[in-house]
């Protein structure tokens, strides 16, 4: 089983101001694996723990 996100296209697109469907009509369609998104939401748990907000201090002080 697939996630389906439904997204509408901006009006300001330079392609779509000569587009003759309606504003309304005009979408597209992303479909993600379950994989995807379970990996996706462990990424975030990761990041957001004090120990990941600490490396991503430590990373952009030695970028510097």
């Amino acid at each position: 089983m697939r996630t389906v996100v439904i997204v509408t296209i901006k009006s300001q697109c330079i392609k779509g101001n000569n587009s003759k469907i309606s504003l309304e009509k005009r979408t597209k369609k992303f479909e993600t694996s379950k994989k995807f998104n379970r990996q996706r939401k462990e990424d975030l748990e990761r990041i957001i723990t004090d120990e990941g907000i600490l490396l991503r201090m430590n990373r952009s002080i030695q970028a510097e």
